[in-house]
């Protein structure tokens, strides 16, 4: 294994600018429209996560707890065409879940694209291929939930002012918005996480507790928005997502 894993998350410069002007829309079809400062503390932040982490990836703005999991969702297939089905799939997440770990305040966010660039798995996710506990693990080598505790601690000592934190479906759902607004095809590639899945992890914060939390497998397919039951063993395409977030907030 090597010695950082930094390297993991690859190098680029998102583009700020367009990224506010579909997170200020993306706030607008949720029915919570930002004000005028709050847009300009949130580019602001922006700005300065891009340049502190200098990593490439999605940039978005994690909904406060007074926006519901479902007014998101709600969002969604208002934004979505005729021609593609209503968002969900059959399953739904957990009612405790859904906006059990959302802020306080408007968070800015970098969720970080993957170095492995593939045409075949989604660059949101991470650590493809590896179990996600000890207790599925059949080589030693290394597992999901210990590569993201590893690079917890790698962010927290190179970026004093990060904080790293895996993907939840919140965010999720917020990103999906965001394409849908974009007018991105659901039904390609490019559309987010129409190839592969991701972990949810709805105790991020006691990642090293392992029976303290659950996990599901949440991905989008032509446009949908799916929750599933994952096994948790290793599989080439379902992996975590990662995304980075400032300690010191300016955005009210």
């Amino acid at each position: 294994m090597a010695e950082t894993l930094l390297p993991e998350f690859r190098v680029g410069k998102p583009d700020v600018g367009e990224a506010l002007d579909i997170t200020v829309r993306a706030y607008e079809a949720m029915a919570h429209p930002l004000g005028e400062e709050q847009g300009q503390s949130l580019e602001q932040d922006f700005k300065f996560l891009t340049k502190l982490a200098g990593y490439d990836g999605r940039l978005y703005v994690e909904p406060p707890k007074d926006v519901k999991f479902d007014d998101i969702v709600r969002a969604i297939d208002r934004q979505s065409s005729a021609s593609v089905p209503k968002i969900y799939g059959d399953a739904r997440p957990p009612k405790r879940n859904e906006d059990q770990h959302a802020p306080e305040l408007l968070e800015t966010h970098l969720a970080v694209f993957n170095t492995s660039e593939t045409d075949d798995v989604d660059g949101l996710l991470h650590f493809l291929g590896i179990p996600y506990m000890d207790v599925y693990r059949e080589r030693p080598h290394q597992t999901q939930l210990k590569a993201i505790e590893g690079i917890q601690k790698e962010v927290d000592s190179i970026h004093p002012q990060a904080i790293l934190r895996p993907l939840g479906h919140r965010a999720i759902a917020m990103m999906i918005l965001m394409d849908t607004i974009r007018e991105i095809d659901p039904r390609s590639d490019d559309f987010i996480l129409n190839t592969g899945g991701m972990l949810r992890l709805s105790h991020p914060e006691r990642i090293s507790v392992h029976d303290q939390f659950s996990t599901t497998d949440v991905y989008a397919l032509n446009g949908r928005f799916f929750f599933g039951n994952s096994s948790y063993t290793s599989y080439p395409n379902c992996g975590v997502g990662l995304t980075i977030g400032l300690k010191n907030l300016s955005a009210a």
